[in-house]
């Protein structure tokens, strides 16, 4: 849950953190460690493209409705896990494994 949360305050950090300390005693802890990296990375490339396109209004908004559907979908996995539930999040690139 932490993993997910971490969008909020922590921001990539977290769930690499509790990857290396955490993964290797729980599979389910690696699993949603991955899945939120995944996102971060993910957001990430977004950054750089609205950067590189800067002066445009669109990849601008593209950034803002990326940061906002992060944050809707890290408390939608956040509260899956809680669960102890899996979350794959629908639209990230899937860069670890």
């Amino acid at each position: 849950m932490l993993a997910h949360l971490s969008i909020l305050a922590l921001g990539i950090i977290g769930p690499i953190v509790l990857m290396v300390t955490k993964g290797n005693e729980s599979a389910y802890i690696r699993y949603h460690a991955v899945e939120a990296l995944n996102l971060h990375l993910t957001l990430l490339i977004v950054a750089l493209v609205c950067l590189v396109t800067f002066f445009l209004v669109v990849p601008l908004l593209l950034l803002v409705a990326a940061e906002i559907a992060a944050i809707i979908l890290g408390c939608l996995a956040a509260a899956a896990a809680n669960r102890g539930e899996l979350y794959r999040y629908p639209v990230t690139l899937r860069m670890v494994s």
